[in-house]
């Protein structure tokens, strides 16, 4: 129903939830408001009024699947009854809900509802265990994000995760389809270990050359490294510089410059590009690179 998408519903429903939460009697009937419920009261499956107003949200709910929401927890739902949740549903389930799920199962949810940011906001904060994470990254590397803010808000939340950081996370990340790898947060690639950022950038060049071979990436123009944010591409271009990584500007090689990083070019200031020494076959690589009109 097309009205179950406007914003006065949700907000409607939202109140409806609060109101329900705070007046809870006694009844048979297992209620959609256990849903909603951070903590479970042994009275969560009562209610009094508004029954007909919380139905009216769940109207697309195929039958088979209503019964398992009223009787089970999502993690007793198959994966294909996951991707087919209503998003009016998602939108008002606590991450404690959502947390019981694989984080495989939490991946597919981002893809079915990739045009609804807000949804993979709360996915993120639901992943929790490291098996949920290592699930979530394996997931996410058979598919392809076209939705650039999820593809920020995933670089914004992985470097938070505490495993295996010298392989584990960031290894993953760099198969992503869509640059992830380059979307970590901006203030933690500035301020990170000197051994960690050099790492980053090693996966990053890894990653340019993955991304030109994988067919899957290719189908879409958009995950191009120049088309991504100049504010994402000049933070490594700097974090090249300020770490002097592979080495100082005036010690790159031929094969630095015009094959593993001529990726980085573009987003060197003037003065930085005047310290790399060019010949002829590095100069050669400048002519398929569109730099700014500064640089030029």
């Amino acid at each position: 129903m097309c009205f179950l998408q406007k914003p006065f519903f949700l907000i409607l429903i939202f109140l409806l939830l609060s109101d329900l939460q705070a007046n809870c009697c006694n009844i048979n009937d297992k209620s959609f408001i256990c849903l909603f419920k951070v903590n479970e009261s042994k009275n969560c499956d009562c209610v009094e009024g508004y029954q007909t107003e919380l139905d009216l949200l769940f109207n697309d709910v195929p039958h088979d699947l209503h019964k398992k929401l009223l009787i089970g927890s999502l993690a007793d739902l198959t994966a294909e009854e996951i991707i087919n949740l209503p998003t009016s549903l998602i939108y008002f389930l606590p991450i404690n809900k959502l947390a019981v799920l694989s984080g495989s199962h939490l991946a597919s949810l981002i893809f079915a509802h990739e045009d609804h940011t807000p949804i993979a906001k709360k996915i993120l904060q639901s992943i929790q265990t490291d098996q949920q994470r290592t699930e979530f990254l394996n997931f996410l590397i058979t598919k392809v994000i076209t939705n650039d803010k999820i593809l920020d808000f995933i670089g914004e939340t992985v470097y938070k995760w505490n495993y295996d950081v010298k392989d584990g996370k960031f290894q993953k990340l760099s198969n992503v389809c869509g640059y992830a790898l380059a979307r970590l947060w901006a203030p933690y690639v500035l301020t990170t270990a000197k051994t960690i950022s050099t790492r980053l950038l090693t996966l990053l060049a890894e990653v340019e050359q993955k991304q030109k071979q994988r067919t899957l990436c290719n189908k879409y123009t958009q995950v191009h490294w120049k088309n991504l944010p100049k504010s994402v591409r000049r933070l490594w271009s700097f974090l090249a510089v300020n770490q002097s990584y592979p080495n100082p500007l005036n010690k790159w090689t031929v094969q630095q410059t015009a094959l593993q990083y001529t990726f980085l070019l573009p987003d060197f200031k003037n003065d930085e590009l005047l310290l790399i020494p060019f010949d002829e076959l590095s100069k050669n690589a400048l002519y398929d690179i569109d730099f700014d009109i500064s640089q030029v």
